[in-house]
């Protein structure tokens, strides 16, 4: 899966390459990343050994599958079409099933799909951000008992080393079991006029937005 061919693509070049974390100082970095198979440039590799495990797991000849998305919606289903064209260069043929919201929603919560296209941002920067999409009971259907020994682990750790270790064993459980192919992380753009005075970045496109303090000048 070619992460800065996304970015370029479907991000317009506006993007940072990560996993299921929010990109922060506590998970794998964009340097780490770029020697990691599926997140390397050069993808002729990881597209050989992606070849060989299907072929081991039985699938030599490929492998189809139908991938939900939600219809009207410019976000799920370009991410649709383009994991749709990156899976196929291993053999795997995705079918989009394009959905309208209601529909969409439905199958998410009831497990009405194989695959599901998803945009989606942490509710906040940290590592458990996303803990939503892959934490207990989440609509993907996705368990894991290292997944559960991490969550508790950073949940109880008392110093920040223990907790750093704990998200990324996180992270590299996500990375190995892949419950969800992690395209890129977007970067949001805060605009304002020059007459708007007192804005202060916030942590987060959905944290700590306060406007106290902002004011109109002539």
């Amino acid at each position: 899966f070619d992460r800065y061919k996304a970015i370029a693509t479907m991000g317009e070049g506006v993007g940072q390459v990560g996993t299921a974390l929010p990109p922060g100082p506590s998970v794998f970095s964009e340097k780490d990343l770029a020697q990691m198979p599926g997140y390397r440039r050069d993808k002729t590799a990881d597209i050989a050994e992606a070849k060989k495990l299907l072929a081991e797991a039985g699938y030599a000849n490929g492998i189809t599958t139908t991938m939900l998305s939600r219809a009207g919606w410019p976000s799920f289903e370009d991410m649709a079409v383009y994991t749709a064209q990156q899976l196929s260069q291993v053999g795997i043929k995705v079918t989009i099933d394009s959905r309208e919201s209601a529909l969409y929603l439905r199958a998410r919560a009831t497990g009405d799909f194989e695959m599901s296209a998803l945009a989606a941002g942490a509710l906040f920067p940290d590592p458990m951000g996303m803990l939503f999409y892959y934490g207990p009971k989440n609509d993907y259907r996705y368990e894991s008992a290292k997944r559960d020994d991490a969550v508790l682990r950073y949940d109880t750790a008392v110093d920040p080393a223990t907790r750093e270790k704990a998200a990324k064993d996180l992270d590299k459980a996500l990375m190995d079991e892949v419950p969800y192919i992690i395209a890129f992380w977007e970067v949001a753009n805060v605009a304002h006029w020059k007459e708007v005075k007192g804005v202060v970045p916030w942590n987060g496109q959905w944290n700590n937005n306060t406007w106290e303090q902002v004011w109109l000048t002539p």
